[in-house]
């Protein structure tokens, strides 16, 4: 799994078809898939299928929100959340530093960075002094 921005990382997966299993059968629509993979953090990049046997390889260029590890990816990937579950035998590769890899689904705004940067550097964490402003105007009120 390789950084594509600050937040966002790309995994890759290849994966086989189980026999006897429909990808398509009772598949939702693609817009559906994505926005359901979008609400837990997570992109397809890239559907790839190597063949017309259930014996052909799919690869898959995934990207993740949030930093996970190849671990973590699988579970997501072969879990009730992934998108076609019991569908695939899955294998996860992460992409290494340096990979050439598709724009982030997941951009980051140059404001997000510098807010990061700020909170790593003050004592108190941005909800925190936000929670004792509140605090300290509710006791004058």
């Amino acid at each position: 799994i390789s950084s594509m921005a600050q937040t966002a990382l790309l995994g890759a997966r290849s994966s086989t078809r189980l026999s006897g299993s429909s990808p398509l059968g009772s598949r939702p629509h693609p817009r559906d898939l994505a926005a359901k993979n979008r609400a837990n953090g997570v992109h397809n990049h890239c559907f790839l299928p190597t063949g017309t046997s259930h014996k052909d390889d799919i690869f898959c260029i995934w990207e993740a929100s949030q930093p996970l590890s190849a671990e973590e990816f699988q579970s997501f990937i072969d879990g009730p959340d992934g998108p076609a579950p019991g569908v695939f035998i899955n294998r996860v590769f992460p992409v290494i530093e340096g990979g050439i890899t598709p724009s982030t689904a997941f951009p980051a705004s140059g404001l997000n960075a510098i807010m990061a940067k700020i909170e790593e550097l003050l004592p108190l964490k941005l909800d925190e002094m936000v929670s004792k402003a509140k605090g300290a105007f509710n006791k004058e009120a």
